[in-house]
């Protein structure tokens, strides 16, 4: 249950940034104009339990992102990876910081920031950012909506999680402006969140023109995680996957995926004497 602080906090936000959000705002101006203390009412809490010790405060790792610092990037990476969005938990400060990475991805003047020298070989620092709006918008899509329901009913209607829900459509013009991009894995990582973020219902019309790059590019990548959430959305969408070489990956993920439900469903029921493990082994 999120306590009045926390609600304040996402009403202080919704207030200033979410009224029928046209453009994406100056990250510069919105990292130092929201109220981080009101939306990061938790923080204190998971900075005393965080297996690493202390963690940076939410301000702090956003405005290390364009610091050009390797450490001090990877610190704020891990930040949004394990405090402001962790196993699928949103908290206060998730909506405010997904905007934030999205203004950053759509400002022009923190492009040279974003692609540090010390980056060169590695993946880019854009395409982690790219793959992080992508875990914030699968947490709100419609499959996670099922599975809240399934889980725990409340959580699909908390305040958070309809905040976040609302952000979509900015996010998805920070997303799409990276899908023409020259660096391949930028322009997978954006299609790849693009998907999820066109759940949101006045995003459909942008489905059609995504369509056949999914299946040009996503379907055909490299990286079988990406080729993966093609042959998902595509399906989710009423597309005919059958004829993509992807379509026989995900039968057998899924074949896999129910076998190992089926056989946690019969440890659980006490029927099989296999030890636990929370992952599935794929």
């Amino acid at each position: 249950m999120e306590d009045q602080s926390a609600v304040k906090g996402h009403a202080i936000f919704r207030q200033t940034h979410l009224v029928e959000i046209e453009k994406l705002p100056d990250p510069r101006v919105l990292l130092v104009e929201t109220d981080w203390g009101a939306l990061d009412t938790a923080f204190a809490a998971r900075d005393e339990d965080h297996p690493f010790g202390a963690v940076l405060s939410t301000r702090a790792a956003l405005g290390a992102l364009t610091s050009g610092g390797r450490d001090a990037v990877t610190r704020a990476l891990d930040h949004l990876s394990d405090v402001v969005l962790h196993q699928e938990c949103l908290y206060g400060e998730t909506g405010a910081a997904a905007v934030y990475v999205a203004a950053l991805l759509a400002d022009h003047d923190s492009q040279e920031a974003l692609a540090p020298a010390w980056e060169a070989g590695r993946r880019p620092l854009r395409a982690k950012l790219l793959n992080w709006l992508a875990a914030v918008a699968h947490t709100v899509s419609d499959v996670m909506e099922e599975q809240w329901k399934e889980w725990d009913g409340s959580l699909a209607s908390s305040p958070v999680f309809q905040e976040v829900r609302a952000l979509r459509p900015a996010l998805f013009r920070a997303v799409s402006a990276c899908i023409a991009d020259p660096d391949p894995a930028v322009r997978e990582a954006a299609l790849a969140a693009s998907i999820p973020l066109l759940d949101a219902p006045e995003l459909f019309h942008d489905r059609a023109a995504l369509i056949p790059v999914l299946r040009r590019e996503l379907a055909a990548s490299p990286e079988q995680g990406h080729r993966l959430v093609a042959i998902f959305g595509l399906r989710a969408w009423g597309e005919d996957t059958t004829a993509l070489a992807a379509h026989a990956e995900l039968i057998e993920h899924e074949r896999r995926e129910e076998e190992w439900r089926q056989r946690q469903s019969a440890r659980l029921r006490g029927e099989s004497r296999e030890p636990a493990f929370d992952e599935p082994p794929f």
